[in-house]
């Protein structure tokens, strides 16, 4: 179990230092010459390199310029943390109470994906026990060598289409992006992953285009081992959790929605950035 979870002693002195921290690059300060985040942020690194992921607990702080300074220890920032709330209606897939399939975060951007994805909640879904899922594709690419080694070489040699507008959640362009690359890929003799199969979906519905058997068994068959060998966690208030977007898939259960008198709604909410 990928889990880091703080010492009591070491809760309460960061909470009372970061309470006394009022700008960016104060934060970035503590954060970067603090013997104790020196620690910590070693021993996630360590535990990234080993499990692909890791979760730490009793990082409890909800200010965007902690996650920010936070986040840069690990390399390039990404540029903007995103605070997403489970919304009645919503047009982006972080925002919606259904449960998100497994995948990693800009999957079309070929060039530079992130490599690290940061989430933290910084509030709990009001009545479900909401999970996240992490998939290592090491885990599996060693089950599929054993149990269906002719899948994992579709995988690596079928390349599949995906449609997106813009990169990520900041593009501030909107143009139409496709790409057509295999689900799993080998990089510097390490295997990487690929994967959104709503953008693979929404391709084949804006095109008009109809999806081949073989590749829609493929990809089922995929989906089907990936759960198999899923690693599921309840992150609580204040947890982060933290996975190499490259070389793991990710996905959500289903949340819930609670209304208040006045109208007003009250969900899981999270903050989301990456680092490359």
């Amino acid at each position: 179990m990928a889990v880091l979870s703080l010492s009591d002693t070491f809760k309460v002195s960061h909470k009372t230092s970061l309470e006394r921290l009022h700008t960016q690059e104060e934060y970035d300060d503590f954060v970067h010459n603090n013997p104790s985040f020196f620690h910590l942020i070693n021993a996630v690194k360590k535990i990234l390199s080993q499990d692909q992921y890791v979760i730490i607990k009793g990082l409890i702080n909800n200010s965007e310029m902690f996650f920010q300074s936070f986040i840069k220890e690990f390399g390039v920032y990404y540029g903007a943390v995103e605070r997403t709330g489970i919304k009645l209606e919503c047009n982006y897939t972080g925002c919606n109470r259904k449960a998100l399939g497994l995948h990693n975060d800009d999957a079309i951007d070929i060039d530079n994906q992130p490599k690290l994805g940061f989430i933290q909640v910084t509030k709990e879904d009001p009545l479900l026990e909401v999970v996240n899922g992490i998939v290592i594709i090491k885990e599996l690419v060693e089950k599929l060598k054993l149990e269906n080694p002719a899948l994992l070489e579709d995988l690596l040699c079928t390349p599949v289409p995906m449609l997106s507008y813009g990169i990520n959640y900041i593009s501030g362009e909107r143009n139409e992006i496709i790409t057509s690359q295999p689900i799993l890929y080998i990089k510097d003799n390490v295997y990487q992953v690929r994967f959104d199969d709503s953008r693979t979906a929404h391709f084949y519905y804006k095109k008009q285009k109809t999806q081949s058997t073989k590749e829609l068994n493929m990809i089922e068959n995929f989906i089907k081992i990936a759960h198999e060998i899923k690693h599921e966690y309840h992150l609580e208030c204040g947890d982060i959790l933290i996975h190499n977007n490259l070389t793991t898939l990710h996905d959500r259960s289903e949340c819930s929605l609670q209304i208040d008198e006045a109208g007003n709604i009250h969900s899981r909410e999270i903050m989301v950035s990456f680092a490359r």
